[in-house]
This record gives structure tokens, C-alpha cells and sequence, in this order.
């Protein structure tokens, strides 16, 4: 409430001064005082506090936006990344590094040899390191980011609440001789506990690097305190799952922070994919004869296709059927990775057959003074190393007209312009909104008003110059109710049975004032039950039959589903032979067989290889490459532009001349045939009427010109006549060019 002071208790609260002389004082007695008030200092400081009160929130916000950035961009961005260059690189993911590890220390962010050696059972107590069972009878680590084999620094696997990354990685990938990326052993579930990976469609995932997120769950510091006594256990759903480090279990969900058993901050990255191309540099033996270190090249021996139907095969090293594109990465400026290089591009086979036929690739790619063509000239296309060129002819329509297209011949094609929608007034709950007046045929403008969390949304489209509703949404107003009711079983599906017996109630409701629909449960008679899923899977590498069974039980004591166990095998070893067709090189006729042996030297019950390596296919004896194989020899015909200021069609004959019975045929490339090509007529000019829009006629619509026009300045240039009206005339004034 306002305070009221009288002059005299004004007098009283004023700051003066004390330490001037007596007829001083009196001297100023009569004359204004001046300072602050009590009352004015009040109201200043409490402007003040409002101020920095909105600036703090303000600034509380922002830093919370950039611990969540920083998070996302270490967990999805760097460490992913760098884990998959490494695998591409080395053939093996790196095994994690202690999450106890102390800064400074010998093993912090570094991997060790014996952390992923199939003898060791590390715990995060003892060592750092958690191992537990995996979903494909292997085991999971779960540690820290190596950072220093990945060559990441320290700041990249630490999120924005100063806490380590976690890294959890299948075993078996961690190694080269065990490297399967057919079996990660890694289980992702989303926020309802629904397999995201079943290892059947969707692979189980190679590895999981997570953020434990703001609050903290399980989460160890930078410099290695805290740990999975920190880790809600009980949120089944939520978070819970992926700090306990006690399975191969690990939930992904979107953010949740309402602080329930089902909340879910952390920031999560996964990956199934397969490492196709790596590095030989990592190769024990060296890089194969003629490949460079720095090359890259595929992880298996077999032909490589691109747009290569499964029947087809590639044919080649690298079989690329379609287009070839090299793309930069707009966002790394330092580095220029878009390009596809080569000296020279040859014909198929010249080069093998001893005669090079080849083009210079420095004629299309740079700044060649051959390679431009003259003032008002333009180049379409090459031929014997030389550029073509061709006079620049401009094509307009008429006014009133706008182009859709081009004429088979070329020509451009004209049509009116669209039609438009004005600005139109439409009723949306009541109040008034005005569509946009700037639309042509086609486009869209939505209107909204009602309730503030979920308006009414109307959708106009602009359809033969009106307006035409196209679609709404939402509410003009909110009503609180319930919309409908469900019995629901209390049954769920899981990676160890449904886990749960009973049903249980819920309502949808529409709350205000957003009018969102939620599902509310509103009565639960669940129990938990000790159920067991079992299952069947396809035996390891080696074997040839049979299947592997496992099961998982359901425990009422932690709710949680238990490890995999692998209960029998009925998997066999198996000796067969397997065939395959291949169709001879192109030029040459015919189709070939190979074959290739799967051996079963030590028994049945152990695993068994290819003779020659998963792709050692041997022609088949008698039925081989050199029995049915046989150069074919043949012409064709490709079509040619004319020299400039020429019209019609040349042609050049392609040869193809087997030399040898067993190889493919060389290319002869004989002389361009110019006979087709002659020097285009005169042009013809004569007086026309236009008519409709556009007309430009200066004796009116429907009258003709007489007489012959003046274009001795334009015969024999048509580009010179100013307007083109159809694909054989062109306007200029009102004489045309024809």
C-alpha cells in the first residue's frame, strides 16, 4: 500500500551532511534538499531485484539448453563417429576403459588387451569394468570411452553434467579373429519395453554409448566417483534398465522428467551396422601387392556391386550400376571429400588388349584455355578431345505468357499465367481471418483461433482461382471429460515371457485448457508371475545345420527379465559342395561354372571352413571359363553432332575385333561420317498477324500487312528475331522470321 509522509517527516529521513559549520547550515536551510528518500531507495532496489530475478532464470535456461547440446553432441556425434572410424580402421571395436580410473592415471581413457580377454571376469568394484551376458550366448563390457585410442580428447566423452559417457560393446566384436557383425549382443527396448532389435530382423546392436542425463542415474564423475548405488533399480521402464550393469539390456525412450518410476533422461546411441571398408594398414601380413596403406578397402574378398541386382552379381571388383556421385560435406570446410579422382578414362578392355584408348580427364575437370568457347558461344559437348560449340539462341514467351516446358524440338513451350486467389475473409470460431491475396493455383493457407493449447485449425487451398477448404484441426473450445474406457491385461510381451497376470483399468481424457487426449490409469489388479520364454537360433560360423536353443526366466524379486542361457544345440558339421553360373565378360558369349568345397575335417561336432576361403570359387573342370567362353566380334553405330553452323546427323561405326578366341574384344573407333550434315536455308521473313494475348500487330487485330518486310539484316540469323511465338515462328515487331 502507498506510504504518506508529511513535510516534517520528510525532513527527518533525508540524508544531510553533518560536518559543516553552523552558519552554513543555516545559509541552506531555506534552500530545496536534495538526495533519496527511504521510500524511492524501496522502489529502486525492488525494480532492481525484478530485473536480475528474469535475467537469472534467463541465464538458468540457457545453461540448461547447453548441457543438453553438449550432451547430445558428444554422445550422437563424436564418440559414435569415432567408434565407427576405428571399427572401419581396425576391423574390431575398441574395448571400453575403466569408469573408476582416477584422471592422470596409467589406464584412464585407454583400453587394455586383457579387458576384452574371454578369461577375464571384470567388475566395476575391482576393475572398473562390468561383464555380463549377452543376447547371442557371448558376453557384453561396460566401461568408460577409450578416448585416447579413438584420438578424441578428454572434454568429448564427458556430457554436460560433468559425468563419463558409459560404453557398453559386444565381446566377440572386439576382436579380429572373433569379428562377426551378424552377432552384436547388445538388446535395445523402447519406453513400453518393445524390442527395438530381436537379432532376427533387426540385428542386436554392436554397441551402446549413453549419457546418464541430468539427474544423474548410475552415473560416475569425471574424475570416477559414484556409481550403480546411485541407479533406481525399480524404474523398470525408465532409466533404471540401463544403469544397473547387470544385463545386455539397455532402453531408449524420449525425454521424460516427471520423476516416476517410468522416466527416462538419458541420451542414448546405438549401432547394428555392418563395417564394410576399413584401412589395410592393421593387416598382420601388410597390404596386398599393389595396394596403398592409405587405400581403403573391403572387409571380405568378394566383389563389390552397387545398383547390382542379387541375380545379376557383380561382375567387376566394383560393379556400379546407375549414377556415380560424389557429394562434400557442406559442414567440413577443412576438408574436401566429395571427388571421384582420375587421370585418365578409357574404354572398356584397351588398355588390357595393349592398345590404350583414353581420354584426358584434365580436358573436363579445371581450367583448360581449350576447353572455352568463343564470345556468344556455348559448349555442347566433346568430341576427339576437342569441345563443341554452338551459337546461344534466346527463347522468351510473349507477355501475358510464362514457360511450363520444352517442345521435342527444343522450343520452349508457353502457356497463360495461373490463376490467383484474392485475399478472402473465412469465420474460425467466431472471429475473422483473412486468407493471403499473393496465391496462385495450388498453394495452401491455414487460419487458427479457439483453445490456446490446441487451436482450431483450418486449411484453405487455392483451387481454379477460390478458395476451397482442405482440412482442420483442433478445438474452438474445451470441455474436460472422459471419451472412453478400456480393460487392459496386465500381460506384456518380453524377452522373458509376459511377465505380469491380471488386467487393469484406464480412461481417456481430455484435459483443459489444452483439449489433449491422455491416457489415465485409473485402477491396477497386476501380479507379477515367474514366466520363462525360450527360443531357437541359427548355430555358429562353422556349422551347416541344427539350431541353438536358449531360454530366460522372469524374476518377481527384482522384476526383472534374467541373463540368456543357452540350454542344448543340435548343431552338426556337414561336408557340401556349393555351384554357382557366371556369365562370361562383356563382348564374349556363353556362361561358365564354379564351385566350391565346405569341409568337415574334425568331426561333426566341431566347426568346419571353405577350402579355398569364404570366396574360393574354382571353375568347374570341363565346364570352366576357358571351355565356354568365346570372344564374339560386332559393330555399332553412334549417332554424332554436326560441325557448327551445320544441321542434320553424323554417324561414327564402333568396332569390336577379337584378337584372341579366350579374351574380350578390342574397340576400333573409326572416323566420323559428315555426309548427313548440310548448311541450314536462308531465313524467310513476311508480315504476320498475332492475335489473342500478346498481340503486338500495329494494324489491329485481324488485318494483314502488305508488302515484303525489311529483314535484310536478319537473313540467315534467326537468334536475331526478338520474341518466340511458336516452335516455328519468331516475332519481331510484327515481321516474323520463319
Amino acid at each position: 500500500m502507498p506510504v504518506k509522509m508529511n513535510f516534517k517527516e520528510r525532513k527527518m529521513v533525508t540524508i544531510m551532511t553533518t560536518n559543516k559549520s553552523k552558519s552554513a547550515k543555516s545559509k541552506c536551510q531555506n534552500k530545496r534538499q536534495l538526495g533519496f528518500t527511504l521510500v524511492e531507495m524501496a522502489i529502486v532496489m525492488m525494480i532492481v531485484g525484478l530485473v536480475i530475478g528474469s535475467v537469472a532464470q534467463l541465464y538458468k535456461q540457457r545453461i540448461a539448453y547447453i548441457q543438453d547440446q553438449d550432451t547430445k553432441e558428444n554422445v550422437r556425434d563424436d564418440v559414435t563417429a569415432a567408434i565407427n572410424n576405428f571399427v572401419d580402421t581396425y576391423g574390431r571395436y575398441p574395448c571400453p576403459a575403466s569408469l573408476t580410473a582416477a584422471r592422470g592415471s596409467a589406464t584412464y581413457g585407454r583400453e587394455s588387451a586383457d579387458d576384452c580377454d574371454p578369461g577375464n571376469n571384470l567388475t566395476i568394484a575391482a576393475n572398473g569394468i562390468e561383464t555380463v551376458a549377452g543376447l547371442n550366448a557371448a558376453r557384453v563390457r561396460i566401461g568408460a570411452v577409450p578416448f585416447l585410442e579413438l584420438n578424441l580428447r578428454e572434454q568429448d566423452t564427458i556430457d554436460g553434467y560433468g559425468n563419463r559417457i558409459i560404453y557398453a560393446v559386444s565381446e566377440n566384436l572386439t576382436r579380429q579373429t572373433t569379428f562377426d557383425p551378424d552377432f552384436g549382443q547388445i538388446e535395445l527396448l523402447d519406453e513400453n519395453r518393445n524390442a527395438i532389435t530381436d537379432g532376427a530382423g533387426v540385428p542386436y546392436a554392436h554397441y551402446v554409448v549413453f549419457s546418464t542425463g541430468k539427474n544423474s542415474e548410475g552415473a560416475f564423475s569425471a574424475a570416477g566417483a559414484g556409481g550403480a548405488n546411485t541407479c533406481d533399480v525399480l524404474a523398470i521402464n525408465g532409466e533404471g534398465e540401463n544403469c544397473d550393469y547387470d544385463d545386455a539390456t539397455f532402453i531408449t525412450a524420449p525425454l521424460s522428467q516427471g520423476e516416476n518410476a517410468n522416466d527416462n533422461d538419458d541420451i542414448i546411441a546405438y549401432s547394428n551396422a555392418i563395417a564394410r571398408w576399413q584401412t589395410p594398414e592393421e593387416d598382420p601380413a601388410g597390404p596386398p601387392v599393389g595396394v596403398d596403406p592409405n587405400d581403403i578397402v573391403t572387409s571380405d574378398d568378394t566383389l563389390v556391386g552397387f545398383g547390382v541386382g542379387i541375380a545379376d552379381n557383380p561382375e567387376e571388383e566394383i560393379d556400379i550400376a546407375g549414377v556415380v556421385r560424389a557429394q562434400d560435406d557442406p559442414y567440413t570446410t577443412s576438408i574436401e571429400e566429395g571427388a571421384i579422382l582420375s587421370d585418365n578414362i578409357c574404354s572398356h578392355g584397351s588398355i588390357a588388349a595393349g592398345t590404350p584408348n583414353c581420354f584426358a580427364s584434365s580436358l573436363i575437370g579445371g581450367e583448360d584455355a581449350l576447353m572455352a568457347c568463343p564470345a556468344g558461344q556455348y559448349m555442347v559437348g566433346i568430341e576427339n578431345g576437342k569441345i563443341q560449340c554452338k551459337d546461344e539462341f534466346i527463347q522468351a514467351c510473349p507477355p501475358g505468357y510464362i514457360m511450363e516446358g520444352f517442345n521435342s524440338d527444343g522450343s520452349i513451350k508457353c502457356d497463360d499465367l495461373p490463376l490467383r486467389c484474392a485475399g478472402e475473409p473465412v469465420d474460425i470460431c467466431g472471429e475473422t481471418r483473412t486468407l493471403r491475396s499473393d496465391a496462385v493455383e495450388g498453394d495452401f493457407d491455414t487460419v487458427s483461433a479457439g483453445v490456446a493449447g490446441n487451436p482450431k485449425r483450418i486449411t484453405y487451398q487455392c483451387r481454379n482461382g477460390a478458395w476451397e477448404r482442405y482440412s482442420e484441426t483442433g478445438l474452438c473450445s474445451c470441455a474436460a471429460d472422459v471419451l472412453r474406457t478400456q480393460t487392459k491385461s496386465c500381460g506384456q510381451s518380453s524377452q522373458c515371457g509376459s511377465r505380469f497376470s491380471g488386467t487393469y483399468e484406464r480412461e481417456l481424457v481430455r484435459s483443459c485448457p489444452s483439449g489433449k487426449l491422455v491416457w489415465q490409469t485409473t485402477s491396477s489388479a497386476c501380479s507379477c508371475i515367474e514366466s520363462v520364454k525360450t527360443w531357437s537360433g541359427g548355430c555358429p560360423s562353422g556349422f551347416t545345420e541344427g539350431r541353438t536353443y536358449y531360454k530366460r526366466e522372469h524374476n518377481c524379486t527384482t522384476q526383472k527379465c534374467g541373463p540368456t542361457i543357452t540350454t542344448h544345440n543340435t548343431c552338426k558339421c556337414k561336408p557340401f559342395r556349393n555351384e554357382r553360373a557366371r556369365w562370361c565378360p562383356s563382348g564374349m558369349t556363353g556362361k561358365y561354372k564354379q564351385e566350391r568345397f565346405f569341409d568337415c575335417h574334425n568331426g561333426e561336432d566341431k566347426k568346419g571352413k571353405w577350402r579355398f576361403g569364404n570366396s574360393g570359387y574354382k571353375d568347374v573342370p570341363g565346364n570352366g571359363y576357358a571351355e565356354n567362353c568365346v570372344c564374339k566380334p560386332s559393330t555399332s553405330t553412334v549417332k554424332k553432332s554436326c560441325p557448327v553452323g551445320q544441321i542434320g546427323d553424323a554417324w561414327q561405326k564402333i568396332d569390336y575385333v577379337c584378337d584372341f578366341a579366350d579374351k574380350p574384344p578390342r574397340k576400333v573407333t573409326n572416323p566420323i561420317d559428315y555426309s548427313g550434315c548440310s548448311v541450314p536455308p536462308p531465313v524467310v521473313c513476311r508480315w504476320d498477324n498475332f492475335q489473342g494475348n500478346g498481340e503486338t500487330a500495329s494494324a489491329g487485330v485481324g488485318k494483314t500487312h502488305k508488302g515484303e518486310c525489311d529483314c535484310d539484316a536478319e537473313k540467315g540469323d534467326v537468334k536475331l528475331c526478338s520474341k518466340g511465338i511458336n516452335p516455328t515462328k519468331f516475332e519481331l515487331g510484327v515481321c516474323t522470321c520463319q
